[in-house]
């Protein structure tokens, strides 16, 4: 049976995320900027509509923002107007649609395969570098692909019986880690994390609850004080960014208690097993 230390792990998490806390600082900032550059482009891409949304929306619907009550020929006005502009647009609205959310997908996708590479080179050299948050494009298509494929086991499991979804969500939940580590395509990732998460399941899911534990009670302790800091006088926009960074750290520490586990659970997984005398 596989072992690994929940407390090291954890322990590990925070005493990492400390020591790079200016690399992930940076790396959060450049994630941010990736995402809000994604989003103007989905915006730029799809402006004709944002356009129609700004301009003749209100136009129409705007009973909406005045009153509660509209009536029945408000309503239906609003609706028509809103159906006619997608009937006549729907060729174009969906293409680019499709085409902006499949930008923000990539942008995405490509950031955290950036984030899991840096977070393994940092458990295998002790130190940080920000080229490592530069993946190879090759590994892109293998992990939405995996991607896909355990976001659907994970939600049909959870529709049947919830434990089986739990069950398979542990079971091939570090394919991510195994495309980036081992450069692999998409069921060879999920074979490869069901090889390495055998036997440890149990200890990954109590793992969670505890960073989920350790996690709530920050949490509740920063909000407190940010409460009593608000009650204070102090700037809301302030507090915010606060409980932002707060959550920020928790999720770091969670990302490389992840690694640690993935790493010592893969070392146990390739030894060689030594013949019986």
């Amino acid at each position: 049976m596989k072992v690994f230390s929940i407390r090291e792990a954890i322990r590990y998490g925070f005493s990492t995320a400390w020591q790079h806390i200016t690399f992930f600082a940076v790396a959060t900032l450049a994630a941010i900027a990736a995402g809000i550059t994604g989003i103007i482009a989905f915006i730029g891409i799809n402006w004709s509509t944002f356009s129609f949304l700004m301009t003749r929306v209100p136009e129409v619907c705007g009973f909406m923002f005045t009153t509660t009550n509209p009536s029945e020929v408000e309503m239906q006005s609003c609706v028509s107007a809103v159906l006619d502009f997608f009937s006549q647009h729907l060729f174009f609205y969906s293409t680019f649609l499709l085409l902006g959310f499949a930008l923000l997908l990539v942008i995405s996708m490509y950031c955290i395969l950036g984030w899991m590479n840096a977070l393994l080179f940092i458990y295998d050299h002790n130190r940080s570098s920000f080229t490592t948050l530069f993946v190879s494009w090759r590994r892109l298509l293998p992990f939405i692909g995996a991607s896909m494929l355990y976001f659907l086991m994970v939600s049909l499991g959870f529709m049947l019986l919830v434990i089986p979804g739990i069950i398979l969500s542990l079971q091939f939940g570090f394919y991510g880690l195994v495309i980036v580590d081992k450069k692999v395509g998409v069921m060879e990732a999920l074979r490869l994390s069901s090889r390495i998460t055998a036997g440890a399941k149990w200890k990954l899911l109590l793992m969670g609850l505890c960073i989920g534990i350790i996690s709530a009670g920050i949490s509740l302790v920063a909000f407190l004080l940010l409460k009593v800091a608000s009650f204070m006088g102090a700037m809301t926009f302030v507090t915010r960014i606060v409980d932002g960074l707060v959550r920020a750290l928790l999720y770091i520490v969670a990302s490389l208690a992840g690694v640690y586990a993935y790493r010592t659970l893969d070392e146990q997984t390739t030894l060689p097993v030594k013949a019986s005398v």
